[in-house]
């Protein structure tokens, strides 16, 4: 099972290949990003399973009250909230400043360089869908981890990552090198090993578990006999 695993880290290795140059800062953070989500997926798991067991909807809920002060520092370290408060002129803007297509959700400015700009309604909009998909892919994570375990979990999150570039290339029209095509190749192959060998385990230890329960049901009917002999 473990050594299944050694084509998926390959293949995804060749998958993310590219031009980026590296840096020892990206490197920390990489193996920094790395640990805490593994963290995270196996804290959740210990959540959502065993003694501490609570419903995926519980814990979204506990974790939502951390993750917003996270995210409102966070987006004033990185200007988020910044950048919003310069373009205000453009999110509330007037009727007046819009084009004739009054009923698009797209604004003209004279004074911008961009010759399409958000309104506040669209603005909304993204927020709303944002935080839509946001809960979906979190509840989603939350149902698949109380189900399954870590390890899978991370299986999947590397497949979808594949499937991710192969839609990029089908709608953006992105080019691959052939490496980064041999390391899709890989990683759909070393799932596909994994997949089956996982099944094949937990088959078996299904198998061997009824047996169990059925020698246990025999000893205590033989028990019974006797005693009640």
């Amino acid at each position: 099972m473990i050594l299944s695993m050694l084509p998926i880290c390959i293949g995804m290795m060749l998958t993310v290949r590219g031009d980026l140059q590296s840096t020892l800062i990206g490197l920390i953070i990489n193996v920094c990003g790395c640990i805490i989500s593994a963290f995270k997926v196996v804290s959740c798991n210990k959540f959502l399973t065993g003694n501490w067991k609570l419903h995926p909807i519980d814990l979204l809920d506990k974790t939502t009250i951390w993750s917003i002060p996270q995210s409102i520092l966070l987006s004033f370290y990185f200007g988020e909230i910044e950048e919003i408060t310069q373009k205000r002129d453009f999110f509330f803007s007037s009727s007046s400043t819009t084009t004739s297509t009054t009923t698009s959700l797209y604004l003209t400015s004279s004074s911008s360089s961009s010759p399409h700009q958000f309104n506040f309604i669209f603005l909304i909009f993204l927020i709303i869908l944002s935080a839509l998909i946001a809960f979906l892919l979190n509840i989603s994570n939350f149902f698949v981890n109380s189900i399954t375990s870590p390890l899978i979990l991370t299986v999947a999150g590397n497949l979808k990552q594949c499937i991710s570039i192969i839609l990029g290339i089908l709608i953006f029209g992105e080019k691959l090198i052939w490496m980064n095509t041999l390391g899709i190749i890989i990683t759909i192959i070393g799932t596909v090993i994994f997949s089956t060998l996982h099944y094949k385990e937990q088959k078996q230890s299904t198998i061997i578990h009824q047996k169990q329960e059925t020698q246990i049901e025999i000893e205590i009917n033989y028990q019974n006999q006797n005693q009640n002999q």
